[in-house]
């Protein structure tokens, strides 16, 4: 086996970079192909490197969605939008196996946001005092038609 040297590792790097950018649809496509045809090996391997430096590849990954934040957000957004059924059913399993979890959430939301809670509310309250004069107005216009047929059956008589 060859020993490099540092300055030879680092020329090493440059050329590799320069090809990589030279040639990136190429080596996009061979990396592609090998993942496809090696898969098992490469998800062995993938989940060997991520147990074995699981420190440094929370960093990363955390480094990287907060980076790239917009972006996730725009990817869960559309990927929400393409499959609602899926995306419901799975909260809804999800909620009822966690239901501690689930209230846990929504308290730390309120207390997060009592403006938005105070607003929910208020607009709760507005909709259930609709709701109440619907259902009176609902009973007032069923009270006043039978009146009517009644005194139709009178005035008839």
């Amino acid at each position: 086996m060859r020993v490099r040297t540092e300055e030879q590792k680092a020329r090493k790097r440059a050329f590799m970079a320069a090809y990589r950018k030279a040639n990136h649809e190429k080596v996009k496509a061979q990396s592609a192909a090998y993942r496809k045809a090696n898969a098992e090996k490469v998800k062995a391997k993938k989940a060997a490197y991520q147990k074995a430096n699981a420190k440094k590849v929370k960093a990363w990954r955390a480094a990287y969605y907060k980076a790239n934040a917009e972006k996730e957000k725009a990817a869960v957004a559309a990927y929400r939008k393409a499959n609602p059924e899926k995306v419901n059913a799975q909260m809804a399993a999800w909620q009822k196996a966690n239901p501690e979890k689930v209230k846990a959430n929504s308290a730390a939301w309120k207390k997060a946001n009592p403006e938005k809670v105070k607003a929910l509310s208020r607009r709760a309250r507005q909709h259930a005092h609709l709701c109440e004069l619907q259902t009176t107005i609902a009973a007032i216009q069923k009270v006043a038609a039978t009146a009517q047929k009644q005194i139709s059956a009178q005035i008839q008589k």
